[in-house]
């Protein structure tokens, strides 16, 4: 005698109920119920409306299987008109308009190019891995972006907005995690590069102006992160009794510091140039500098590097933050360095320090161990 078929579900209530179908029910109906129940308690978690598709499986399938449905909690007899509410691009847009700055533009650009592959108004609900799989093919193949940089950052937005899509209670899983979707980012080490003192003197020989001037040394020996954090300046910050700057960085502002860390100015190349513009300055609490967009501070720094005679290089204003790190490390301990520059010093490690020209030569400098003996051996000998 064949046994009957079971499933077990998570229904409205949060407990877990056992469903029984007869013996000849196939598996295949037995998933299909499975995954129609799954949406239809989901739906009703979000508060949102139930899929036309499923309301016409339930009504094909009679009262026996609504019973069932209505042991996990799903009621059928009022239906809010809130569909609308779980399309992509309405719940994307809520997701965004609680975030600021930075993490708001980035969730846009992954949210557009979610758009763009699942179209605007599909329910996020019906959001599969298989669906998410081929999205993230589709931002390499045809978005051509860099596969593991630009496309894993964009993963892993769209996993952030699909993970509050979990918390909201509007789906059951995220379809984007797990070790399918890397979202590390693996830094691209041809893009680094260390300005080199040489190349420092001819950058600050070409500068023209003092405000070019504070921006390059906040750039270069400070390592501010350009422009927000350059931009955020007042002469308030500035401590001259002990030569401390508070920086205050809307990247970390979430953090439990507030995204704000002191440094000291004493550095020979900083001090002066901050202590000439103090003298000069119009406003106790104004900005050390007036405030400049990423692409107009882009456009200046280009045009430094042409006064000097160098070849622009990738990453531009990154590349500043990445030497000012590496330089400190050679005088300053890494934990030291972290609290200045406002990073981790696994962040330092996987994004910031490099080896240069400097570290090769200090080889040279190492103390002798085995021809150092050898040598005072052989003078010893010749005595």
């Amino acid at each position: 005698m064949s046994k009957s078929k079971r499933v077990q579900l998570r229904g409205v209530h949060g407990n877990r109920v056992n469903m029984k179908f007869p013996a000849c029910t196939t598996k295949e109906e037995v998933g299909t119920f499975k995954r129609v129940a799954q949406r239809l308690v989901q739906s009703q978690l979000g508060n949102l409306g139930f899929f036309p598709q499923d309301i016409a499986y339930v009504q094909s399938h009679g009262k026996k299987l609504a019973d069932k449905l209505r042991l996990l909690g799903v009621s059928f007899d009022e239906q809010p008109d809130k569909a609308d509410e779980a399309q992509l691009g309405t719940y994307a847009s809520r997701v965004i308009a609680s975030k600021t700055g930075e993490t708001e533009r980035k969730l846009t650009d992954a949210a557009r190019r979610m758009e763009r592959f699942f179209g605007r108004t599909k329910d996020i609900r019906e959001i599969d891995k298989t669906d998410a799989l081929s999205f993230a093919k589709w931002l390499i193949e045809k978005e051509q972006l860099a596969e593991n940089s630009t496309a894993r950052r964009t993963l892993a937005y769209a996993s952030q907005i699909m993970a509050r899509a979990v918390d909201d209670g509007i789906i059951s899983r995220n379809p984007f995690s797990g070790k399918d979707f890397p979202k590390a980012v693996r830094p691209d080490l041809t893009k680094w590069k260390h300005i080199s003192p040489e190349e420092t003197l001819r950058i600050w020989n070409g500068i023209q102006t003092e405000e070019d001037q504070i921006r390059f040394v906040l750039l270069r020996y400070l390592g501010l992160r350009a422009p927000s954090e350059i931009n955020a300046l007042t002469w308030k910050d500035v401590d001259w009794e002990n030569l401390q700057l508070t920086i205050r960085s809307p990247k970390l502002r979430r953090n439990k510091n507030q995204g704000q860390r002191r440094c000291p100015i004493n550095h020979p190349d900083v001090l002066p140039v901050l202590s000439r513009a103090y003298t000069n300055r119009t406003a106790d609490d104004g900005p050390i500098v007036p405030p400049i967009t990423h692409t107009s501070l882009t456009k200046r720094v280009k045009q430094w590097l042409g006064a000097a005679g160098l070849t622009l290089w990738p990453q531009l204003l990154v590349n500043f933050r990445r030497s000012a790190v590496t330089d400190a490390c050679s005088y300053l301990p890494s934990h030291v360095v972290a609290s200045y520059y406002g990073h981790s010093e696994a962040i330092s490690l996987a994004n910031y320090r490099m080896t240069t020209a400097t570290h090769a030569d200090a080889v040279a400098t190492a103390p002798s161990l085995i021809e150092g003996k050898a040598s005072k051996k052989n003078d010893e000998d010749a005595a």
